[in-house]
């Protein structure tokens, strides 16, 4: 995964309009339309509603802030892990448990669009299997999934966590494209399934906090299950007044 050089953006949570903070409002993942910034080096373009990540050089999807207050998509981070438990930008080191509890900036945000309320404009979502139970794509990769599906086409890639998977959508299976043997289940079904959660964040934090363990996380940087417990916590960022849900 390559750091992106950004000049002057700045991708801590500082940087985020004063609407944002402490409101945790809803749609700040989707990152439709939003463009990197990081080619304005006279910092001139307008606020974003949500951060920039400077690692996939897009919008976050579902931010959290590190200890070092930079903030990234949570599977850009989970990717990047897998090769330095470092930030990307500062180098500073990453908490060997942060993906088990990830600082979340916009918990209702998470909540929303694992609800369907965060512009999505279909009634359905896409899926892949976890252990014992579903859990929904991040909604960037499910709208890919989504037009890929609509137009007919047999497989589509997607980028996920920093690795090329190749989705069958004839025989609704993912798979990295280097490494075909290892196949999870897909599925596009209704929104309001039971799930859960949503790229590897858990709706219930409070419910499952109590069973992470040691253990070591699986070889996956795909949204899965990341503890033998199969949850992730989340916390809130100091500077986010919302609660998750019970």
């Amino acid at each position: 995964i390559r750091m992106a050089s950004c000049g002057e953006v700045d991708h801590s949570v500082s940087s985020l309009p004063s609407s944002k903070k402490g409101s945790g409002g809803g749609g700040g993942g989707s990152g439709s339309g939003a463009e990197s910034s990081c080619s304005d080096s006279n910092g001139s373009s307008p606020a974003l509603s949500v951060p920039e990540c400077a690692i996939c050089l897009q919008s976050c999807v579902h931010p959290v802030q590190l200890p070092c207050h930079h903030v990234f998509c949570f599977l850009c981070v989970k990717g990047a892990s897998w090769q330095s438990k470092r930030c990307a930008l500062c180098r500073q080191e990453v908490p060997d448990d942060f993906l088990e509890r990830p600082t979340l900036l916009s918990p209702e945000e998470l909540k929303a669009s694992a609800g369907g309320r965060s512009g999505a404009t279909s009634d359905h979502a896409w899926y892949y299997e976890g252990r014992n139970g579903w859990w929904q794509y991040d909604e960037r990769t499910s709208r890919e999934l989504e037009d890929a599906f609509s137009k007919g086409k047999k497989t589509a890639e997607m980028l996920i966590a920093g690795f090329l998977y190749v989705a069958d959508l004839e025989n609704m299976v993912q798979y990295r494209r280097n490494e075909h043997g290892r196949r999870r289940k897909m599925k596009r079904d209704v929104i309001d399934i039971p799930k859960k959660g949503v790229a590897g964040l858990r709706l219930d934090a409070d419910a499952v906090a109590g069973a992470l363990s040691s253990a070591g996380r699986e070889n996956s940087a795909d949204g899965a299950d990341t503890t033998t417990a199969g949850a992730t916590s989340v916390k809130l960022a100091p500077s986010v007044a919302v609660h998750t849900q019970p």
